[in-house]
């Protein structure tokens, strides 16, 4: 991956409500790749996956790690462990759209993050 076009993704990417955290993606660069973690928290949402009210805020510590990243035409394409690819679209220079691919497509997370570090 060409590092300028990583650099994009690099840093903590939160969703707040309510005040809390309610998911949130770390990226850092590795070499010519990003490694990082996803957290997401217990929380209650409505019909489309969008937190209402956040239970517990997610921790580093249960976050899934990303154990593949690879850049396809400007779309961050991630693995998480087994069952769990994802993507991370920016949609502004400090705003990314992260969804959850294998998730049933009626009911699919689609998460909009903001750039915080």
């Amino acid at each position: 991956m060409a590092e300028n076009e990583l650099s994009k993704f690099e840093g903590t990417w939160t969703l707040l409500c309510g005040g809390k955290t309610a998911v949130f993606a770390t990226f850092k660069p590795d070499r010519h790749m990003l490694t990082g973690s996803i957290g997401i928290g217990n929380m209650r949402g409505d019909e489309p996956g969008n937190p209402i009210e956040v239970y517990d805020e997610p921790d580093e510590k249960h976050a899934w790690r990303i154990t593949s990243a690879r850049l396809e035409s400007g779309v961050l394409r991630l693995e998480a462990g087994p069952n769990r690819k994802l993507e991370f679209k920016l949609t502004g220079k400090d705003t990314g759209r992260l969804t959850f691919l294998n998730a049933d497509p009626a009911v699919r997370p689609v998460f909009l993050l903001t750039k915080t570090r």
